[in-house]
């Protein structure tokens, strides 16, 4: 393998990127980095300093890695800065897109629960 070319021994497929069966590979592949790219200059330019992996702790501690993990991201206080976008693409995950998050909460350890989230009206229990 070279640096710009890609050999692989399919049968029946040529060999290079310049494969036509390889190109929809190639093709993610350059959009992939092009996200990568932009998204370390919006990093840069914002300063945002968020990191994930400043919260976890270790990998088999379910309250505080699991629990702290999950929390942070489904929070629309949380350091994320993406206000109750995660929250909004979990609930829609589960078919609950019409729970309702003007002036939702999300709790961690709440009354032995893991993870609630509610509003005025509703809830959402997460055991994990």
């Amino acid at each position: 393998m070279t640096r710009d070319r890609l050999e692989l021994n399919i049968p029946g497929v040529q060999r290079g990127w310049k494969s036509p069966a390889l190109e929809p590979a190639k093709r993610l592949l350059e959009g992939a980095s092009a996200v990568n790219r932009r998204h370390a200059e919006l990093a840069q330019a914002t300063r945002s300093g968020f990191n994930i992996f400043s919260i976890l702790r270790q990998e088999d501690d379910e309250v505080g890695l699991h629990s702290r993990f999950i929390f942070e991201l489904l929070n629309p206080a949380g350091a994320h800065g993406m206000a109750a976008r995660f929250l909004q693409l979990f609930l829609e995950q589960l078919d609950l897109a019409a729970f309702d998050l003007d002036g939702v909460s999300v709790q961690r350890e709440y009354r032995g629960i893991d993870l609630l989230i509610t509003n005025a009206t509703q809830a959402v229990v997460i055991e994990n």
